[in-house]
């Protein structure tokens, strides 16, 4: 699906979709494919999928954001032999109202991840400067 971004009642998805919509040229031009699945304004629970696919055999950058601050992030493999590998995985974190930041840190990822998935390894070491910087937006419980 191309990428339409729908209204949301969750603020939070509101104001991720309004800023990758306002984003969306500027990271089409790095080299992939954004791609939006998304169910807002439904009965159901909200959410916001979006996946930057890259050239292959680059990796695949994958956000997902629900209702109520949940958030999972994905980078998979792009190599035939290892293609869907999860190279680096976030998985169900609240993170904190910071819309532009989100999509700020979705942009600087793609360009970390870019050359770091190698047909026999990955960098070590880009993976956790990704994990880090993705650690700033998360709610931390005391």
């Amino acid at each position: 699906m191309a990428a339409v971004f729908p209204t949301f009642r969750d603020r939070l998805l509101e104001n991720v979709a309004r800023q990758f919509e306002k984003r969306r040229k500027a990271i089409n031009h790095k080299g992939g494919t954004l791609v939006v699945e998304a169910n807002g304004g439904s009965d159901a629970v909200e959410h916001l999928v979006v996946r930057f696919e890259m050239l292959s055999p680059r990796p695949v950058l994958i956000v997902e954001l629900s209702e109520k601050h949940f958030m999972s992030l994905f980078v998979l493999s792009g190599w035939s032999g290892k293609r869907g590998k999860v190279l680096v995985r976030l998985d169900a974190v609240r993170v904190l109202d910071r819309a532009a930041e989100i999509v700020s840190t979705f942009e600087s990822t793609i360009a970390s991840v870019w050359n770091f998935d190698q047909p026999d390894s990955h960098d070590e070491v880009v993976a956790q400067s990704v994990l880090d910087r993705w650690q700033e937006l998360l709610i931390r419980s005391v």
